[in-house]
């Protein structure tokens, strides 16, 4: 090794832990700064499993080349081993495969960002970031891949900026909580401009109800628009606050996806947006009586959330968004963006992991290892100083008893203001009627509720 080399790379290091990240993002993260330190270090990347690791540059020269062509291509690991890249047709996408001889081939990661071939990077970006309008750093990735391939550094910020995109976290989370890999990073983003595109753009709105009329409703209509029932799914996001359902009913839905939403929320929905979407599903009961199904699905299971189980779905909830906004705290993601906002994007994010969850069938007792990490006290004391500018929420109001109240609450006002559109029996009994087997909204053990108007989120966002 080359001593000078070793102390240029000792001193980036030290500089890079030293500043504040915004400083060392914008100072080492540019294409500029990774051109210069290329020619002192070489990157390497580690594929497959067990892990094989290759230097990065001729790695995706290698890549490139199995896209371009339908022979395999060799290349070398850092131990001298040699390897066999090759392309294979998956659908309609060109994928690579990674094998030693003899070996089993194992699918490596869609690089079609590497491909020569204009129109394989214009599908790849379309299918990945979709028409996405009004961002300006996705534009710019699209203007520079449309007209070339990515060169080595280009990729490596680029990469980057797909982990700042909402669907592939989600992909990344789910992929990674079954294994118990998923990073910090993945979980909890502390780039502003990934919660941006989570909950969409604030600009001059001061108050919940005027973003929800404003930046969300806009996000929520252009999810669907591009996404369809994805993007219904991705709207839902936003269900901390009740009049959520006024927008998610303004979007005006086909019959075709308001049936797969909900049939999709009763069996794999997170708990904020099972409620908010049981505030809008029963507005809608006249026109589509089958709705009640699911509903009643939503109904039974927030009726059987235990606030107190340590390994519960509101425990687990409630862990998730105080281990998020702890870390952004920290971080000072939004310092400057009204606290609802920010509270807007850090359910949206844990509503995302729960999902997340669900569909890996990952046991909740897996967030108990998240208590132990330094977050807690960032979020509470976060909390508090939010009381300067939005005196609304404390930070006990997140315990597991007044989550399970505040949804108790809002599926009864939701059923109680559309009463007529019910028809259901059991729903009735569940919601409206009084007796001992329906939703209690005013547990004896957290009796703070009648004061706070039954509907604690909504107090704290309106």
């Amino acid at each position: 090794m080359n001593p000078d080399i070793d102390m240029q790379i000792s001193i980036i290091l030290e500089a890079y832990r030293t500043f504040p990240t915004s400083i060392a993002d914008a100072v080492f993260g540019t294409p500029e700064f990774g051109e210069a330190l290329s020619h002192v270090r070489r990157t390497t990347v580690s594929l497959g499993n067990p892990s094989i690791t290759f230097d990065r540059k001729r790695l995706h020269d290698t890549i490139s080349g199995a896209l371009d062509s339908s022979e395999e291509q060799t290349i070398d690991a850092e131990d001298g081993s040699k390897w066999q890249i090759g392309m294979t047709i998956i659908g309609d996408q060109k994928r690579v495969f990674l094998y030693q001889q003899g070996g089993k081939k194992s699918l490596l990661p869609d690089y079609w960002y590497l491909s020569p071939v204009d129109s394989d990077r214009l599908s790849g970006l379309d299918g990945t970031l979709g028409h996405i309008d009004g961002d300006e750093h996705i534009q710019n990735w699209r203007a520079k891949i449309s007209s070339s391939r990515l060169n080595d550094e280009d990729v490596s910020l680029f990469e980057k900026e797909l982990m700042l995109l909402p669907e592939i976290v989600f992909e990344n989370i789910q992929a990674g909580v079954s294994r118990g890999e998923t990073p910090t990073s993945t979980l909890a983003p502390t780039e502003f401009r990934y919660y941006e595109r989570l909950v969409g753009k604030r600009t001059t709105e001061a108050a919940t109800i005027d973003y929800l009329q404003g930046g969300a409703s806009a996000h929520a209509a252009q999810q669907y628009k591009q996404k369809g029932l994805e993007g219904l799914k991705n709207a839902l996001l936003l269900s901390s606050h009740p009049k959520m359902a006024d927008v998610l009913h303004s979007l005006q839905p086909s019959n075709e996806d308001v049936r797969a939403l909900f049939k999709w929320l009763a069996e794999s929905g997170d708990r904020f947006s099972q409620v908010g979407g049981f505030e809008w599903g029963v507005r809608m009961l006249e026109h589509l009586p089958e709705l009640e199904r699911p509903l009643i699905s939503i109904a039974e299971q927030i009726k059987a959330d235990d606030p107190r189980s340590p390994n519960g779905r509101l425990k687990q909830l409630a862990t998730l968004v105080s281990f998020i906004d702890g870390g952004l705290a920290h971080a000072g993601t939004s310092r400057d963006a009204p606290p609802f906002w920010r509270r807007m994007g850090v359910i949206a994010q844990a509503s995302l992991i729960e999902r997340a969850f669900i569909a890996s069938g990952l046991e909740t007792n897996a967030t108990r290892e998240w208590k132990g990490s330094g977050r807690g006290q960032y979020f509470y004391i976060q909390t508090l100083v939010d009381l300067r500018t939005e005196p609304r929420w404390l930070p006990d109001f997140l315990e597991p008893e007044q989550l399970k109240a505040e949804f108790s609450g809002r599926l009864v006002g939701a059923a109680a203001a559309n009463a007529n559109k019910i028809k259901s029996s059991k729903l009735r009994e569940l919601l409206i009627e009084e007796n001992e087997s329906g939703l209690d909204v005013a547990p004896k053990f957290y009796p703070i509720l009648s004061s706070l108007r039954r509907s604690l989120l909504p107090c704290w966002a309106v």
